[in-house]
């Protein structure tokens, strides 16, 4: 069957995130009130034609619990799939904000698990959801590890980082200060269940902005925005040590998401369109990619003069369509596939711009990335288009966030389909 049906297809899961506002009778609801809305999607990636396919594409729709309210009317309703803590007494009930969305996105043994505004998402490779995890130090959650321990979170707007097992108990949690030092297990922090704060206002900053998270051997490598470099934390288990900064060789701020290492080197994308890759020992930068958002008549246009060749800065590209021509915006989720040199992100979005309204939506976009930064990279696109749900309502904002591509064997996916008979 191999030989007949061909060779390997990847298969690309995207998070993503989006606002409505107005058109309250507009929103799906479950019978019980609460909103409901698509938050992951997987398209297939034919990397022989270098191409995404349009007959392989799969929405996942999960609820979306909100308020007070909404969460003890899932622990109650949907107790097989809610894992966690009750709201706190105090938790007071607001008017929604239809916020949706899945943020960061890791895969731990047979299950994705996907950050949101109040809990951790678990999901299978049909995109049905599992289960929920929630406790109150789960806000807004950025960047998510999942590993054998449990799952480590953020609570960016405070600069926490919490460590959870996966039934949502919350085992340990440590902020780390303006001047570095290590601030374990704060009571006073603790009072408060933030999945019921702010969300009316936008997301959370903090003085670092904790936006992904990975552990490397016996630290913590903390991905900080606001400053474009790494916070790292030596553990004794779960238990911080110390924490140092390890800056990146940058010739200018970019505001920067991801960081994950593949290999010897980081990848990180950035709020300007930008993905930047950097060695493990920092010594220097290698590429500096801007993506497009649209779908065709892509150009590759060289913004480097010769006399900088060798000035060890990043090289960076422009790419723009023939048709349709606007800066490249909100780069975020990089997966890389190492065997086939071929990086996955996300690039593009809305938020709320009007000028931007002719491109309600986000495009997945593939880089085939070469030694030689200076030589042509191939890319396919693929863009994610909303529309307003009902008269009355507005899309707000809607971007990418996390991404996981996998090679399937496409024979298997193709026997599945065929008809017994």
């Amino acid at each position: 069957m191999k030989d007949l049906i061909g060779g390997y297809m990847m298969r690309v899961r995207v998070t993503f995130v989006y606002g409505i506002q107005g058109g309250k009778d507009g929103i799906t609801k479950t019978s019980d009130g609460i909103s409901v809305g698509a938050a992951l999607l997987y398209v297939d990636f034919d990397p022989d034609k270098f191409k995404f396919t349009r007959d392989g594409v799969k929405f996942g729709t999960y609820p979306f619990p909100s308020t007070p309210t909404d969460f003890t009317l899932m622990a109650t309703n949907y107790s097989d799939s809610f894992f966690g803590e009750m709201p706190n007494v105090n938790a007071e009930d607001f008017d929604r904000k239809h916020k949706f969305g899945l943020t960061g996105f890791r895969k731990y043994g047979d299950y994705y698990f996907a950050g949101s505004w109040n809990g951790v998402y678990v999901i299978d490779k049909d995109l049905v959801m599992h289960g929920i995890i929630t406790n109150r130090l789960m806000c807004d959650l950025h960047g998510i590890w999942v590993d054998k321990n449990g799952i480590i979170t953020s609570l960016t707007g405070k600069d926490t980082v919490v460590f959870n097992d996966f039934s949502g108990n919350i085992l340990n949690y440590f902020s780390v200060r303006q001047d570095l030092s290590i601030n374990r297990n704060d009571k006073e922090l603790i009072k408060e269940d933030w999945r019921f704060i702010g969300k009316q206002n936008r997301g959370p900053c903090g003085y670092w902005h904790i936006n992904n998270i990975q552990r490397i051997e016996d630290e913590l490598w903390l991905t900080a925005r606001n400053i474009n470099a790494f916070i790292v934390i030596k553990m004794d288990g779960n238990y911080p040590l110390n924490a140092r900064i390890q800056p990146l060789m940058m010739a200018e701020s970019v505001l920067i998401h991801d960081g994950d290492l593949y290999g010897d080197s980081f990848y990180f994308t950035s709020i300007n369109g930008n993905v930047l890759i950097a060695s493990k020992n920092m010594e220097k930068t290698l590429y500096n990619t801007a993506l497009p958002t649209t779908l065709r008549g892509i150009k590759l246009i060289d913004h480097l003069d010769d006399d900088n060749e060798n000035d060890g800065e990043p090289k960076t590209y422009q790419m723009f369509g023939d048709t349709r021509v606007r800066t490249p915006s909100w780069c975020r989720g990089v997966s890389f596939l190492p065997q086939k040199n071929i990086l996955f992100t996300t690039v593009g979005g809305r938020y709320g711009d009007e000028s931007r309204n002719e491109h309600p939506g986000f495009t997945i976009a593939a880089l085939e990335l070469k030694e030689d930064p200076t030589s042509e990279h191939e890319i396919a696109l693929f863009e994610v288009g909303f529309n307003n749900p009902n008269d009355d309502s507005k899309l707000e904002y809607a971007t990418g966030w996390g991404i996981i591509a996998e090679e399937i064997d496409e024979c298997v996916e193709l026997q599945d389909t065929l008809d017994p008979k």
